[in-house]
């Protein structure tokens, strides 16, 4: 965005007819708290880094949606797109997470639980580290 447009901007967030002495925030961002909308799909949104936000997701999925012929970005994906495939995820179901949940369900002491929290961590189960 360059200066004018960036000027543009911010002057359409703005209301002119609030006193910035009286309610400096309503005259900075009172336009903009009266246009804007929370799309539907969001809990908050956040003008400046939404949109900046946004780009960057659509610029990495384009990244890991395009085949490579590097290892690392073959690797990356194949890994995305196994995690895309929601009809495959529903066909198998919990049937891949059997094995694990047989060898939770076998703990029986202390120590059992530390080993598998440990397997766990190596296999990079988030929230446990």
């Amino acid at each position: 965005m360059s200066g004018p447009d960036i000027v543009a901007n911010v002057d359409t967030s703005m209301d002119f007819s609030i006193d910035p002495c009286t309610n400096h925030y309503e005259f900075s961002c009172g336009q903009w708290l009266e246009d804007a909308r929370i799309p539907s799909d969001k809990a908050r949104f956040d003008k400046s880094w939404d949109s900046a936000d946004t780009a960057a997701l659509d610029d990495l999925r384009s990244l890991l949606e395009e085949k490579s012929n590097t290892t690392s970005r073959k690797r990356l994906h194949d890994y995305y797109t196994a995690c895309m495939d929601e009809e495959r995820i529903e066909e198998l179901g919990n049937t891949p997470l059997k094995p694990l949940l047989a060898k939770i369900d076998a703990i029986t002491n202390k120590e059992q639980l530390d080993d598998m929290i440990s397997e766990l961590c190596v296999a990079a189960i988030p929230n446990l580290a």
